[in-house]
């Protein structure tokens, strides 16, 4: 009797070499770091933000505009977490990711509730100056170094 072995279907041979994918995929992953992976599938969420705050503003939702936080993610591994009305102020946050303001949308916002979420480090506690312009949120001073340790005084919030 002439008997011969069974061969391996295709979809055998097609499980086997995902298996073994998925096990190299894994060892990367917990020897080098997750890092390593995750930045082959960065991505930036700007134009959804950008979207979002334009919306807000033009269907004059307050609450949305002024008091909601939002994280925006860039391409240069940026995490900003604030809402559109500190977005809005930031001279370069208007220049880089175009969030337009809202003119008077946010007047009536206290100046405590303002802050600003940079990579995990929280700025708040903005307060008056006579620098300030009655009525005006002036938070320039967020977007240029993003030092929590920074004096209060120096972000301005006059209302």
């Amino acid at each position: 009797m002439n008997k011969r072995a069974q061969g391996l279907s295709t979809n055998a041979i097609v499980l086997i070499i995902l298996a073994v994918i998925v096990l190299v995929v894994l060892i990367i992953g917990f020897t080098m770091g997750w890092g390593q992976i995750s930045s082959i599938f960065k991505s930036n969420n700007v134009q959804t933000i950008v979207t979002a705050c334009d919306t807000s503003c033009s269907t004059g939702s307050t609450y949305e505009f002024c008091n909601s936080a939002r994280e925006l993610k860039d391409d240069e591994g940026n995490k900003i977490k604030t809402t559109c009305n500190v977005f809005s102020n930031v001279p370069e946050y208007v220049d880089t990711y175009g969030i337009q303001k809202c003119s008077t949308l946010c007047d009536k916002q206290a100046c405590a509730d303002i802050s600003l979420i940079i990579d995990g480090k929280e700025i708040k506690g903005v307060v008056g100056s006579a620098a300030c312009v009655v009525g005006q949120i002036d938070v320039t001073a967020l977007a240029s170094d993003a030092d929590a340790s920074a004096t209060p005084a120096s972000y301005c919030c006059a209302q």
